[in-house]
């Protein structure tokens, strides 16, 4: 015959499995809401840092090319100098193109 503790402890066994059961249960869920946001969050910056970097490589991209084409622009100015003083041109006119090439 089983004692009334004995059917106390069963029963307080019972009600403790189930209380962890569903502890367990609610944490799990708590964790995976927690661990979806994270990803969400990660997702997100991940989204606006290549958003970022993409807009900096095409300011930079422009930035290059305007470089490139004051460049262009000096290269050519410094050749027609060149030119004018082969041909003997007057001095005068070319040290005045001389500061638009520096």
């Amino acid at each position: 015959m089983k004692s009334d503790k004995d059917s106390a402890t069963k029963g307080d066994i019972s009600r403790l499995k189930k209380k962890v059961g569903g502890d367990f249960a609610r944490l799990e869920k708590k964790v995976g809401d927690d661990i979806s946001r994270l990803e969400k969050k990660v997702g997100d910056d991940i989204s606006r840092l290549e958003k970022k970097v993409g807009d900096d490589i095409s300011r930079l991209e422009k930035k290059i090319d305007v470089q490139k084409e004051e460049m262009l622009h000096e290269f050519k100015l410094a050749v027609e100098i060149i030119r004018y003083d082969l041909q003997g041109a007057n001095h005068d006119a070319i040290e005045q193109l001389i500061p638009f090439c520096i």
